[in-house]
């Protein structure tokens, strides 16, 4: 389905599937789990990242295949400021070692108890 209008939905996602960039597929919930919460989380689609081609199977980059990109290189010599993606450490390397999600990072100077805000934590 096309979009033509960008509109951001919150989606619950209890098994930690997704991480910022990666493209899921979303399913409505049947009862809210709060006001924004509206949407769940069904199976991530196309991980940020390593992008592969769903038809060959062949990783990209943008709109080159990487094997691609080296045979370019051999042809012509590759830039010495060139991104390695050989030597890049994997995708979610730094998990755990550089997490902040258990310190609070929004502080609410008003507290409005007739509206929701799940994104908000009270100090």
């Amino acid at each position: 389905m096309y979009f033509p209008k960008f509109y951001p939905y919150y989606a619950h996602d209890p098994d930690k599937l997704c991480k910022v960039g990666d493209i899921a597929l979303i399913e409505l919930l049947e009862k809210q789990l709060t006001r924004d919460i509206t949407h769940k989380i069904l199976q991530v689609v196309y991980p940020m990242g390593d992008v592969k081609d769903p038809l060959t199977g062949k990783p990209c980059v943008a709109v080159e295949f990487r094997d691609d990109m080296e045979r370019r290189d051999q042809l012509w010599g590759k830039n010495e400021n060139a991104f390695n993606y050989d030597e890049a450490p994997p995708r979610g390397w730094q998990e755990g070692r550089k997490d902040w999600s258990h310190k609070k990072g929004y502080k609410r100077w008003h507290d409005y108890s007739d509206r929701d805000q799940p994104e908000a934590s009270w100090p």
